[in-house]
């Protein structure tokens, strides 16, 4: 099986937009896609521009990139420009992972700065650094004792929940993108599986923690949702049981409360004063609905994928 190989790029810095960007929005015209309608703005000429400054070797020749150490060092700004399509999609993989960090671990001015030193990682030793699973773990589990506890309460938490939601979402579309980029770019070359294995695995392990670290009581009745309470080696979670997992991946509505739906518009159009049993209905409603989902997405990807 042949190498992923890194090719000479020349310095194209002043030309927009740049050779990368009309490679990323011609493939994805042809698929009438809309993942790349900003490829031609200002930001993504400036970024694949200091790229280019950085990275470009016209005079050297092709490097392959030929054990899985060598995958984990290569920087993402050498990446993208030899495979701009596939590296386009794991920008944008990479982008929701760090905006999810933000979310769940930049609780303190100290926590955003230690999810930002995370941006300086290579893309592969980021997907698989055991310390930000631990710090994940951490900060979960302070939220779930803050809610129990009611220190955050309210629109706060109900704005708290909702951004969570929308940022899972965000890591399962730009995931579904990222796959086809590299099927697309990098289809039968070496290592290509691997790395997307790797990003799938961080989808299910961010979701897997969420779901585990929201196990938040209701009346006396939880959620019942597994996870290991170490963490060891590479396997985060185990695989859901059968019995009630599977469940609710062929039925993702099962015990799913009804959603207060005036309640959640009100993240948009807040009322100046509301009810404490609305806040609490509509809390209630955003925690099972994240332990459902999450419970019943990882389940399906246990399936489909043999794990």
């Amino acid at each position: 099986m042949e190498y992923i190989h890194l090719k000479p790029v020349g310095s194209t810095a002043d030309c927009n937009p740049t050779t990368q960007q009309r490679k990323i929005y011609k493939f994805h015209e042809a698929r009438y896609s809309d993942e790349a309608d900003d490829i031609y703005s200002m930001e993504w000429f400036q970024r694949t521009k200091d790229y280019l400054k950085q990275y470009a070797q016209p005079d050297t020749n092709p490097r392959a990139l030929e054990d899985w150490g060598m995958i984990e060092n290569l920087e993402f700004g050498e990446f993208y420009l030899a495979h701009p399509i596939a590296g386009h999609g794991l920008w944008h993989f990479l982008d929701a992972c760090h905006e999810l960090d933000r979310v769940v671990c930049g609780v303190s001015a100290r926590d955003l700065s230690v999810v930002e030193s995370w941006r300086a990682m290579t893309p592969f030793r980021y997907l698989k650094a055991k310390k930000i699973r631990i710090k994940w773990d951490k900060s979960l589990n302070v939220l779930k004792k803050e809610i129990q506890c009611g220190i955050l309460e309210g629109e706060a938490l109900v704005t708290k929940l909702y951004s969570i939601l929308c940022g899972v979402e965000r890591l399962e579309n730009s995931f579904a993108a990222l796959e086809e980029s590299f099927a697309a770019n990098l289809r039968g070359l070496q290592f290509m599986e691997e790395m997307v294995g790797k990003a799938r695995k961080v989808v299910v392990e961010r979701r897997g923690m969420i779901a585990g670290g929201l196990n938040i009581e209701d009346g006396g009745q939880s959620q019942e949702i597994e996870t290991e309470s170490e963490i060891s080696g590479d396997s985060f979670y185990e695989k859901p049981s059968a019995t009630s997992d599977s469940d609710a991946a062929h039925n993702p509505n099962i015990n799913a409360p009804e959603t207060d739906a005036a309640s959640v518009h009100t993240l948009e159009e807040p009322k100046p004063q509301r009810d404490a049993a609305d806040y609490s209905s509509t809390t209630t409603s955003l925690v099972m609905l994240l332990g459902v989902f999450m419970v019943a997405s990882t389940a399906s990807l246990w399936t489909q994928y043999g794990w």
